[in-house]
This record gives structure tokens, C-alpha cells and sequence, in this order.
């Protein structure tokens, strides 16, 4: 009877020495066992605009619920509001640009995806003669955003921010 392990769980494997004695259990997680990179996943990509204000602190309701946004940095600006939402399809080891709102574009390349199923992704701001402006990379937990800001706007600061939705 075969017995298939699902990923969840931690399988013991009993092994046995030279001299057919049981050696103790070695234990093995299933973040450990390599695990294959979809050839694609989808992301979404968030361009937020934040400004300061004496007005009291504001968050747009298109934006949704993120808790980063009432943490440090973050919390610095009273005002956000959403610019642009969309969903892109990240093919492993190409290049995906997606034009941002202030002329420049966002270069994203998903490259693998890790053990404990965290997704490796660079993100790279691009200046309007294509070369880079900032540049990141990253180990992006499943249905977290991460962030690149830094490019001013309409008065404020662009926030990009990129979740990885397999």
C-alpha cells in the first residue's frame, strides 16, 4: 500500500544501519522538500498615491484592507489614495512591464519560488530612457504586498505596491 505525503503535514522516516539496527527518526518538514515553480503566477499590482495632511488621516475604500499602511513608514502619510489596480500574469524568468502613472514603467520578473513557497521577484522602477531608477528583490509571501515607493506625484509620493497570488 502506498501512501502519498501531503505537504501540510511532517513525515518520520525510520532508517535502519548497516547491521539492520533502527537508527532514531529523522524528521523532516515540508519547507524543506523542494518545491516545482509554476511556470506563471499572477500578481497584483497596486499604484497608490500618498500625501500628508493636517486633515486627519484618510484611506481610500478602493485600496481595501492592508495593515502596512497604519505601520511606520507608512503611517507618515495621512492621506492615500488608489491611482491604479491591476492584474498581471508573472511568467518565470520573463520580464513584465506595467506603465506606472507618473511616465515611468515597472519592470517585475518572478524567477523561482522557494522551499516554504515564497515567491522570488525582482521589481525595478524604470526611468523613461529604460534604465533603472530603483530596483529590488525579494522572497514575496503569498497574498502579502510588498512595497517600492519614492516616486513623486501629484503632490505626494507613489506607493507600488506588488502581491504575488498563485
Amino acid at each position: 500500500m502506498t501512501r502519498s505525503l501531503r505537504p501540510c503535514l511532517l513525515a518520520a522516516v525510520l532508517a535502519y544501519s548497516a547491521a539492520g539496527t533502527a537508527l532514531p527518526r529523522t524528521v523532516v518538514d515540508a519547507a524543506s522538500v523542494p518545491v516545482a515553480a509554476p511556470a506563471r503566477v499572477a500578481g497584483e499590482v497596486m499604484v497608490l498615491l500618498a500625501t500628508q495632511s493636517d486633515a486627519g488621516r484618510s484611506v481610500d475604500a478602493a485600496i481595501g484592507a492592508i495593515p502596512q499602511l497604519s505601520k511606520p513608514p507608512f503611517n507618515a502619510y495621512g492621506q492615500w489614495k488608489l491611482v491604479d489596480r491591476k492584474t498581471v500574469n508573472l511568467e518565470r524568468g520573463k520580464g513584465t512591464s506595467i506603465p506606472v502613472a507618473n511616465g515611468r514603467t515597472l519592470q517585475l520578473t518572478y524567477s523561482d519560488i522557494t522551499a516554504d513557497k515564497r515567491f522570488r521577484v525582482s521589481a525595478a522602477m524604470m526611468r523613461e530612457d529604460g534604465s533603472s531608477l530603483q530596483k529590488v528583490n525579494v522572497v514575496a509571501a503569498t497574498q502579502e504586498p510588498f512595497f517600492l515607493a519614492g516616486q513623486k506625484y501629484q503632490g505626494g509620493t507613489l506607493f507600488i505596491g506588488i502581491t504575488v497570488k498563485p
